[in-house]
């Protein structure tokens, strides 16, 4: 058989053709975490308030929330930020956020401090008439881990493309959020 290039792991062999919402539910069961795979796109992770998205082209949007008391804590917010986007070796740095007067702005400004793209993202729902505001960092360094997002309402994100010829493979987004969901 000739060698291809897996989805799942980048690298030469027999093709994985699972979607990427079964590799990370796999992943998460090999740890004794559970989750449920719906439509085959969609994956519910009880005890996040979360649900992992990955269409078939390859782009894939997690959205949780950590438990309250670690929702409170801003370094626990900006690790797991960090860990969204590769850049966890920057959350062994010695830093200690400056309060600010929101949640927002005290992490987005620790983030910039370690010299992370960060940038506000504004939506807005013209039927209930709101405006949400979403603090968004990425690792201009690694760029293929895409961006992470903090919402006022705590929840946080991580939009990114699984790319293997990037060198984000289905296995390396479903390491990242079991390493989460593992933590929490």
């Amino acid at each position: 058989m000739p060698a291809t290039l897996t989805q799942a792991t980048g690298t030469a062999g027999d093709v994985d053709d699972r979607p990427v919402a079964r590799i990370v539910a796999d992943r998460l069961a090999e740890r004794g975490i559970p989750s449920t795979v719906e439509e085959e796109h969609w994956l519910r992770l009880p005890g996040t308030e979360g649900e992992l998205y990955a269409d078939a082209c390859g782009q894939v949007m997690w959205a949780f929330r950590l438990p309250p008391a670690q929702r409170e804590d801003p370094v626990r917010v900006i690790r797991t930020l960090l860990l969204l986007i590769g850049a966890e070796d920057l959350a062994g740095l010695d830093f200690s956020p400056v309060p600010q007067d929101t949640p927002r702005r005290t992490v987005g400004a620790a983030l910039h401090a370690l010299g992370l793209t960060v940038r506000l993202v504004v939506s807005e729902d013209s039927v209930a008439w709101r405006v949400y505001v979403e603090l968004a960092v990425s690792d201009p360094t690694r760029p293929s881990r895409g961006e992470a997002r903090l919402a006022d309402s705590g929840e946080l994100s991580w939009h990114c493309w699984c790319d293997p010829a990037q060198a984000l493979t289905a296995e390396t987004i479903a390491d990242t959020v079991t390493t989460v969901v593992a933590g929490l």
